[in-house]
């Protein structure tokens, strides 16, 4: 048997490679070409220190270079929901002006009349499985700079590059920091479309920056503390027995507001531990009085642990439960892609504001997977899209008391007149020229926070930036 001597010496290796790759590494370690600029300079001179949550307009990959100089090693969660490779979007955008004929006869060490062909076959088909995986690259590359050791990032994908994303991650993040593949029920009635399968899942990819032996906290069966006040509920008055609550903190408390709960007896708690006396607190309660009666009698535990009074508790017997590989309505209480579309419904007042969108129980299901509310921990979405991130770190904050911040960053993508109509007309009847999607953003989170009647303080304050051409 003869060989061809022009591969005899060609070197092996496993991984995944694609037309565009050096190019997209070099996208990754290129310095950011922009400047970041706070939308209202004056109002943030005093308060950019105290400030909570971060939304940002721009592109995503310059964003995350900027977020490098503050937050490099402090985000505790990613949550991202990439455009998906379905054959119409353009993964691009401005990343492909980049990659020249000569630059890419450099990377593979071709012919320019070769590299040329190249070029044009990668710029016809920006949908290819290459196009994508250059989009995505630099972005996860940067991600994983942001978040700390014991960070965790979660990706929803479907089926079409979920197997070139899973070699990505491992090649980003490595093989061994894979935590799991989750498969979400994004609808109750999948299409007929199909004479082979019904499709009614989609995929969300996690993965560890660095493995370790912390467990991911899928809820309680039998463990751990759930809080009693949830928004939504209610507002009722229950009435605490004697050595019913275990307060750990100290002090003297008279009646008022405590955050979301109201305080109808003063309290004087001299130790920590049960509380020798009655008192009686107002609040968005999941239980009646007649159930707490019954709970406690069981010997239910109830928790304060901070003086916001976020009341909690923890049946006898309850352990911690992992999280499940499917998350579903029927499983874990997570919402679908027509659920989703409800809650933008009640938000805006109309309907296809938004397509595809994520439900907030997902996005709030994920996040107490790591990020516990006694704790300031940062949860980053670079493709925020309609806004689901942020709305579930506002709920979450509201029902448990926590201090979770978030930052959103969406490009300047502009909604389109024609396939978009509700969204369109809604933001110019607001007098807003070119409306983009991060305008739906941005409406959204305002309307939320100002939903749960969340006050101005420190921990609930937005800050807006924009990407600036830099001038020099």
């Amino acid at each position: 048997m003869t060989f061809n001597k022009k591969y005899e010496n060609e070197p092996e290796s496993f991984g995944l490679s694609w037309i565009g790759k050096k190019h997209a590494k070099i996208l990754a370690h290129t310095p950011p070409q922009s400047i970041l600029q706070p939308e209202n300079i004056k109002a943030h001179k005093n308060k950019e220190e105290n400030s909570s949550h971060l939304m940002i307009k721009g592109d995503n990959l310059e964003v995350l270079k900027h977020l490098l100089k503050d937050y490099a090693g402090k985000i505790k969660m990613i949550y991202i929901d990439p455009p998906y490779n379905t054959g119409t979007e353009n993964f691009l955008y401005e990343d492909k002006k980049h990659l020249t004929a000569q630059a890419l006869a450099g990377f593979k060490r071709i012919e320019i009349e070769e590299a040329q062909d190249l070029l044009k076959d990668f710029n016809k088909n920006e949908t290819s499985h290459s196009a994508w995986l250059s989009f995505m690259y630099p972005r996860l590359y940067v991600a994983r700079q942001l978040l700390k050791r014991e960070g965790v990032i979660f990706i929803s994908i479907d089926d079409r590059e979920l197997a070139y994303l899973r070699l990505l991650m491992d090649e980003i993040f490595g093989e061994d920091n894979f935590v799991g593949l989750f498969k979400w029920n994004k609808t109750s009635t999948p299409p007929s479309l199909s004479n082979k399968i019904r499709q009614k899942y989609e995929y969300i990819l996690c993965y560890e920056k660095e493995k370790n032996a912390q467990i991911f906290y899928g809820g309680t069966e039998n463990g751990g503390d759930m809080p009693l006040l949830n928004e939504g509920n209610s507002i009722k008055i229950l009435k605490f027995p004697p050595h019913s609550v275990h307060f750990k903190i100290k002090g003297k408390f008279p009646e008022g507001i405590y955050h979301n709960i109201r305080l109808l007896d003063s309290l004087e708690i001299k130790n920590e531990g049960l509380y020798p006396h009655a008192f009686k607190m107002e609040g968005a309660f999941k239980w009646s009085q007649e159930y707490l009666n019954k709970q406690i009698a069981k010997g239910t535990e109830l928790i304060v642990k901070s003086e916001k009074f976020s009341i909690r508790y923890k049946k006898k017997g309850q352990r911690i439960k992992k999280p499940d590989d499917i998350i579903s309505k029927t499983q874990c209480g997570v919402g679908t892609n027509a659920d989703a579309k409800k809650e933008l419904f009640q938000i805006f007042g109309l309907k296809n504001m938004f397509d595809y969108p994520k439900p907030v129980s997902l996005l709030k299901y994920l996040i107490n997977f790591k990020v516990k509310p006694d704790k300031e921990e940062i949860i980053l979405d670079f493709f925020a899209g309609s806004g689901t991130t942020g709305d579930a770190v506002l709920q979450l904050n509201k029902e448990d008391g926590g201090n979770r911040k978030f930052i959103l960053i969406q490009s300047d993508e502009k909604i389109d007149p024609q396939k978009n109509q509700a969204a369109y007309r809604f933001f110019k009847e607001k007098n807003i020229k070119n409306p983009g999607i991060f305008d739906i953003t941005r409406e959204r989170i305002l309307r939320v926070k100002n939903r749960l009647k969340m006050n101005n303080n420190t921990d609930n304050q937005i800050r807006f930036y924009s990407l600036k051409e830099n001038p020099e």
